[in-house]
């Protein structure tokens, strides 16, 4: 027997905007979480420049972030969200309640949320592309906040890659041509799994031809080109590698 107990509530209406050192972001915070969106800005100031350089572009501030109040069901399991109106990414958006978990879990939540922001103005859209966007923003996210010796990426990089062989056992495949169907208006049930699969396409992709530097030399060839299907993703991604990375 679950007794299950659900209240609202809301963040103070006393607040503080903050805004990053370079001048990209700002973050608007309830005074009392005032430390933790520095933290956030601080780790936006750090990753800044990896991210134009991996993405080959920049942002045009100001890039709003802000904390949120999660609903039941989504207390522990929606980390954040990044809202797309179809041109643009909106606020980031990070689960508060996170700021009490493992040191490094608010800027994994944080650095991936930024990577839609970069996806975006690098023209690809979550609309053609969930799952490299889902699967880009976990591997960059992971990868470059460990580099940072947080305990908390550490675990996510490790829980991911557990429940990548995990799904591989399960699914008896390891190219994942599911994923093409994915989309914000196509959610699954077994959405999980969808995060699992995209990540380590994306991961092994980068294992296989070269790391950050394979998508950095993407992100370079496809400037101004406009990658609207996954034929054309595909014939990128294997133009930079030089093989055939084409997903069946």
């Amino acid at each position: 027997l679950r007794l299950q107990v659900e209240f609202t509530t809301s963040l103070s209406s006393q607040s503080t905007k903050l805004t990053s050192k370079n001048k990209v972001f700002t973050f608007t915070s309830p005074n009392r979480y005032v430390n933790y969106a520095s933290n956030v800005l601080h780790l936006y100031d750090t990753l800044y420049n990896n991210y134009t350089r991996l993405f080959n572009v920049t942002l045009t501030p100001p890039i709003g972030a802000q904390f949120f109040l999660p609903d039941f069901d989504e207390f522990l399991t929606v980390g954040g969200f990044t809202p797309f109106n179809g041109l643009v990414a909106g606020t980031i958006n990070i689960n508060i309640f996170f700021n009490r978990a493992v040191n490094g879990t608010v800027e994994i939540i944080a650095a991936h949320e930024l990577v839609h922001h970069f996806l975006i103005k690098a023209g690809l859209s979550p609309n053609d592309f969930l799952w490299f966007h889902e699967g880009m923003a976990q591997y960059a996210s992971v990868t470059l906040v460990e580099s940072l010796d947080y305990e908390g990426a550490k675990q996510e990089k490790d829980r991911l890659e557990q429940a990548s062989s995990l799904l591989i056992e399960l699914l008896r495949e390891t190219n994942f041509g599911f994923l093409q169907s994915w989309s914000p208006l196509a959610s699954p049930t077994d959405v999980g799994n969808y995060y699992v699969a995209s990540y380590y396409v994306v991961s092994r992709l980068a294992q296989d031809y070269g790391g950050f530097d394979y998508y950095q030399d993407f992100f370079e060839l496809i400037h101004g080109v406009e990658v609207d299907d996954i034929d054309v993703l595909t014939l990128y991604l294997s133009k930079t590698a030089n093989a055939s990375v084409a997903l069946t």
